[in-house]
């Protein structure tokens, strides 16, 4: 296991005497959730006395949603869609982070669950504070209100349905060089975004096995969400007694074989060359017009999908995708 360095810090004002929606209001950085909150009619939910815990996204982290989405939730005709989705992030109950055990699966407002994996099983000194809701970032975690707790995150939390359900406001795109004669290692060498995953390949003695005849297909974090680790992660994987640990993180971003954006379906799980399963959703089952493909891998998106290799695929995401075992 790697134990990181990240400690749940409160961003939060005091808000012992503010329920959950005047905390949101007061923090700077939880503007968007707020106007959300207020859009679905639930601000007066959560302004009430029953306690709920809350996982609030970050204005980025809304501002990472595929273009025109937010707009087409905020329209009034689509408030159910609205809520579903802002319920995803909402629990039942007082839930503060230590009660959060290593890995469960927890039950929504929306009915549907989330994954929680936290870092509570590791022994001092590495037991300070990290938590992943789905591939969500805990950034601030406890945060006291007269009603609940705030959680606050820096991705939103996406329900199984919802691909299918908010039309896909941009397709995918294929950025980076032309690379029909160029390798994966070459590829992600010549495309300035893969710097960091660029230099993790070579610390990971994994670039001759990626520039080899494969074929693989290479979910590809950017250096923005090697940048989103906790503080010193890298670093720490980067030694060189660490590159075990090392290769499984990057290995759970590898499949073997050549799988293009239109090969998935609209849900599946699909294992990976470190023996681990990676949850993929697309809207490809979505009716025209709303048939513009969207992908995430758990919780990150494709931004740049079917970048073609000679020895196979390369899908650029903006998270770096975390293994089960790995906090």
């Amino acid at each position: 296991m790697l134990y990181g360095l990240f400690v749940a810090a409160c961003l939060a004002p005091a808000a012992a005497v503010m329920n959950i929606v005047q905390t949101a209001n007061a923090t700077a950085d939880l503007s968007t959730l707020v106007k959300a909150l207020a859009a679905a009619g639930l601000d007066g939910t959560l302004s009430g006395t029953t306690p709920f815990t809350v996982f609030a996204p970050t204005d980025l982290a809304f501002a990472e949603l595929p273009a025109g989405t937010l707009s087409y939730l905020l329209d009034p005709k689509n408030v159910q869609k609205l809520q579903a989705l802002l319920l995803y992030h909402v629990l039942n109950g007082n839930v503060p982070s230590l009660d959060l055990g290593p890995q469960q699966n927890v039950s929504t407002v929306n009915g549907d669950q989330v994954l929680v994996v936290t870092n509570q099983s590791a022994p001092a000194p590495y037991g300070r504070l990290q938590v992943f809701v789905n591939q969500a970032q805990v950034q601030a975690a406890d945060v006291v209100c007269t009603n609940g707790f705030v959680h606050i995150i820096n991705s939103v939390l996406l329900p199984p349905t919802f691909l299918h359900e908010v039309p896909a406001a941009a397709a995918v795109q294929t950025v980076g060089p032309s690379s029909a004669t160029m390798n994966i290692v070459q590829t992600a060498n010549a495309t300035a975004d893969l710097s960091t995953l660029v230099k993790a390949l070579q610390a990971a003695r994994l670039t001759d096995t990626l520039s080899g005849p494969g074929p693989f297909t290479v979910f590809a974090p950017t250096d923005l969400a090697f940048d989103k680790l906790p503080a010193a992660t890298l670093s720490i994987l980067f030694q060189p007694i660490n590159i075990r640990k090392l290769q499984d993180l990057l290995l759970y971003h590898v499949v073997s074989g050549t799988l293009r954006a239109a090969d998935f379906g609209p849900r599946q799980n699909v294992t990976t060359v470190n023996g681990d399963q990676v949850l993929v959703v697309t809207n490809q089952s979505a009716p025209a017009p709303y048939g513009r493909l969207q992908v995430f891998v758990n919780q990150a998106q494709v931004q740049a999908a079917d970048v073609v290799c000679t020895n196979g695929l390369v899908h650029i995401i903006n998270s770096v995708l975390i293994p089960p075992g790995f906090l």
